[in-house]
Parts: C-alpha cells; sequence; structure tokens
C-alpha cells in the first residue's frame, strides 16, 4: 500500500484523545495541507505535546478535518493528548522502508514479482474504469466499461482525490496509447497525445508526392521515376491517382496500360500495369487550373505545355535564343564627310564660260572626266557578325532531392 508524502502539512488536535480513540479533528482551515488517501494508501502522524509526549500514528482516510488513523505505530504507545498537541505528517522510518519497499518490488523481475494488490488488479469485463480506484498499475481486460477500446489494456490510475483523477490506457501487445483526466468530479474523453509510427504513416493519401533525402525507397512508398508498376501490387494507389477511363487514351502517365515495355503504345483502360510520372531532373508545379477554374499561367501557347494536364511536363534546362525572343530593336551608323566638289564642265580651264574645274584636273581633257557626286555624302555599311549561338542556362537555383509517391 503505498505511501502519500505532503510538505509543511501540521495543524493542532481541536480536542483531546484517549489512547483508544481512532479518529481525530484537526483545527479548522488546516486540513487542506494533509492528503486524502483511499485505497489502502495511508501517510504517516506524528501527534506531539508540550509535555514529550510522542505517537506515531497511520492515517488511512480524511473527512474534512477528521483523520481516521491506526494508533501506537512503528513502537511508539497509544496515549491521551489534550486539545492543542501538534499533529504533523512527518516522514517516519517506517513510512519510508514502506516506500522503499514499493520501489523494490517494481524492480523485480517479472518471474518473481510479487506487487502489491494496487499493482496487480485485474479489472473483469465487467468492471469499470469510472470507479473509484486507488493509485497503481491495472490490466482492465476487454470489454471493460468506460476504456476507450474494446481490447484488453495496461491503465495507469492516478488519484488525486474522490474528484480528480488521470488515466493512461496502452492498448495491449501495441504502443497504442490514450489518455483522459477527471477535472471536479468528471471525466474528459479519451484522447491519442501522440500516433504510433503506423498510425502516423496510415494517414498518408496514397498518391502524396514529398522529397526524400534518403538513397531508398522507404516502406510503403516509390520513387516517381516514370517506372509502370503493377496494380495488384499497390491498389491503394492505382484507385487514387488514376486518370480514368475517359483520359486513358491520351493522359502522358498515371494511365493503364497491358506491358511493360512501350506502354505508351498498348494503352488499355483494364490494363494490370498503371504508369507513373517521370519526376527525375523536374520540379513540381501547381495544376493551373485546380478547383476548377485555370489561372492561365502555365499555358501551351507559351510555356510548351499544358498545364492544366494532370502529369504534364515541359520545360528545358537551356535555352537558345532566336530573333524572334528578342525585343525589337535598331542598329544605326555612318561614315564622316569626305571628298572635294569636282564638277568638270566645259573646256574653258580658267572657268571663262561661266563653270569652274578644280585644279587637280589641269591639263586633262574635261569631258573625259567622269561626272562626280557633289559636295559632302554619306557611306551605309553592316558590322561584322558576333555570337556564338550557345544556348544560355535556364534553372532556378535549386536543391537535388529524391520525390517519392506514396502507396
Amino acid at each position: 500500500m503505498p505511501v502519500q508524502l505532503t510538505n509543511r502539512a501540521s495543524s493542532l488536535l481541536a480536542s483531546s484523545i484517549d489512547d483508544s480513540t481512532t479518529t481525530i479533528l484537526l483545527t479548522s482551515d488546516t486540513e487542506g495541507r494533509f492528503p486524502s488517501p483511499s485505497g489502502g494508501d495511508w501517510f504517516p502522524v506524528t501527534v506531539a505535546d508540550p509535555a514529550g509526549n510522542v505517537e506515531n500514528m497511520r492515517c488511512t482516510a480524511r473527512a474534512g478535518v477528521v483523520l481516521t488513523v491506526q494508533r501506537g505505530q512503528e513502537g511508539s504507545a497509544a496515549r491521551a493528548f489534550d486539545a492543542g498537541a501538534r499533529v504533523e505528517l512527518r516522514l517516519t522510518a517506517g513510512a519510508l522502508e514502506a516506500a522503499m519497499a514499493d520501489s523494490d518490488r517494481l524492480a523485480t523481475p517479472l518471474p518473481d514479482l510479487v506487487l502489491p494488490p494496487r499493482l496487480k488488479h485485474t479489472l473483469q469485463p465487467s468492471g469499470n474504469l469510472n470507479q473509484d480506484l486507488g493509485t497503481g498499475f491495472y490490466y482492465a481486460e476487454a470489454g471493460t466499461d468506460n476504456a476507450p477500446l474494446s481490447q484488453a489494456g495496461f491503465v495507469w490510475h492516478l488519484r488525486i482525490d474522490a474528484n480528480n483523477r488521470y488515466q493512461e490506457y496502452l492498448r495491449a501487445g501495441t504502443q497504442q496509447r490514450f489518455v483522459r483526466q477527471m477535472i471536479d468530479g468528471a471525466f474528459g474523453a479519451w484522447e491519442q497525445p501522440y500516433l504510433t509510427r503506423a498510425e502516423a504513416l496510415a494517414l498518408r493519401l496514397p498518391g502524396e508526392v514529398v522529397p526524400y533525402l534518403g538513397a531508398t525507397e522507404p516502406t510503403g512508398w516509390l520513387f516517381l521515376a516514370g517506372q509502370v508498376i503493377l496494380r495488384a501490387t499497390y491498389p491503394e494507389l492505382d484507385a487514387a491517382v488514376y486518370v480514368g477511363d475517359a483520359l486513358n487514351a491520351t493522359a502522358p502517365a498515371l494511365y493503364r496500360t497491358t506491358t511493360l515495355v512501350n506502354p505508351g503504345t498498348n494503352r488499355s483502360t483494364t490494363g494490370p500495369y498503371l504508369v507513373l510520372p517521370d519526376g527525375r531532373g523536374r520540379g513540381l508545379i501547381g495544376r493551373d487550373n485546380m478547383g476548377g477554374t485555370a489561372a492561365s499561367r502555365i499555358t501551351q501557347a507559351v510555356s510548351g505545355f499544358d498545364g492544366s494536364v494532370l502529369a504534364a511536363s515541359g520545360g528545358a534546362q537551356a535555352v537558345t535564343l532566336v530573333t524572334a525572343n528578342m525585343p525589337k530593336h535598331k542598329h544605326s551608323g555612318e561614315t564622316a564627310d569626305g571628298g572635294e566638289r569636282k564638277m568638270p564642265v566645259g573646256t574653258n580651264p580658267t572657268g571663262g564660260n561661266g563653270t569652274f574645274v578644280s585644279r587637280s584636273f589641269e591639263g586633262l581633257n574635261p569631258a573625259e572626266l567622269p561626272l562626280l557626286p557633289p559636295g559632302p555624302h554619306k557611306h551605309t555599311f553592316e558590322t561584322n557578325e558576333v555570337g556564338g549561338d550557345a544556348p544560355h542556362r535556364n534553372v532556378q537555383p535549386s536543391l537535388v532531392a529524391n520525390l517519392i509517391v506514396k502507396t
């Protein structure tokens, strides 16, 4: 039977007692300092008076200011005490030994285990977890009332007092755990404070795609690498992601086929295989018409593939620009002014007939000279070609990881 302890629990006798009294009264407003044992629990009580008389007692129940006690404990003698004698919860040698004995029994190997009743109690199918149990471990058989499951389980019950308790339930043979609390006399609902690994994995949806830095496929997942899988092996994945009979003939992936080789040319809505998308070297984007309305951010006309088709793919890691991709623009240029005005007209080198011949042609027959353009002039030209038509990189800053799909 467990020992209950509290700090600074002290009071005074409210009335005198003789050596046979089994109930003692505390002074009012001090009772809350002491525990309220039940179900075999107890706490040590020491009563001492100014004359030096001391008696060790064991309190097995408390109702307000009334303590039910066993007299003359741990070698002390039952005696009479007057009102006003001090009543204290002291950690006696007997209480310490009892606490250590409980600890020793819990540490004993299972085949030799001798548990106190509170630690080996079995709740029969007709039992009820709402009953006022003492603090301890219990085994609840299948069908125990007010258990979170109908299966058998182990129960840890912590009793603070009759109106405030805490329970944990561990289903036998599993790690499935439930907890609940009683506050002010009312139990709350059973809740699961955490999920087992299997339960957490079960919440993942077939067809869910996530990044994964592991080198090999985890259990329940496949790499998204364009492979052809057997539908019978992954029925939940097939049911979740198949594009449907109407699109089976045209879908880029997630269609059914009859062969592992050349699956695209052997499509069949009843085929035994399913083709997964190829996520190698590709990022994921949201479907353009997700929710029913197209956002027109990934279109065939601009992006080169239709973003409203599930499992469609496109884009390139490098792009070579052509003239049509360049902004409209012009190049201009001209030569510097140059040349002299030379207009050989007539035959008089002195210009007597009102014409002029430049001195650079003196001594020549003016009629044989070509007519040159007058004055300053310009020439058009083309520049030499530069550049090498090499493609430029077209990849956003990226981190490489595997893509895996839940089966």
